[in-house]
């Protein structure tokens, strides 16, 4: 006789402990500010997280094993951004583009 009640259940192995929870949140709600700045074309925003992002990478980095994996990330979305803001000042002095906001 099997223990299988017939609903499917999630098992995460390790189990997720609290902190895994509030990193989970975390993200979430960090994905929300996200798109809540570009929404509201908050360059302001973008540009903190230059500044954030590589310290992040580097706090991952130290942490080992798959983390490396999410340093890696933040790392290339750090740059990836920041390319991003050079090229849109840069369009934005060369006339090429109208400034949209402030």
């Amino acid at each position: 006789m099997s223990n299988y009640d017939g609903k499917k259940r999630v098992s995460f192995y390790p189990p997720l402990t609290s902190i895994h929870s509030r990193q989970l949140f975390c993200g979430i709600s960090i994905g929300i500010y996200y798109t809540l700045a570009a929404w509201q074309k908050n360059r302001n925003l973008f540009c903190l997280t230059v500044l954030i992002r590589p310290l992040t990478s580097i706090c991952f980095w130290i942490e080992g094993g798959s983390w490396k994996i999410v340093s890696t990330w933040e790392g290339g979305v750090a740059v990836l951004i920041a390319n991003a803001l050079i090229v849109r000042i840069l369009a934005l002095k060369s006339g090429t583009i109208l400034a949209d906001y402030p």
